[in-house]
């Protein structure tokens, strides 16, 4: 994995900070909120 790299995922849970996403090779990464466009406010 490099920075600015770009995966397909599944989250797997939603927290008020981001969301847990399931990538692949079963690696867990976070996407916090202030990565997410508004329309998942």
């Amino acid at each position: 994995m490099e920075v600015g790299q770009i995966f397909e995922g599944k989250i797997t849970r939603v927290e008020d900070y981001g969301v847990f996403v399931e990538l692949p090779k079963k690696k867990t990464g976070l996407c916090h909120v202030s990565n997410l466009g508004k329309r998942y406010e």
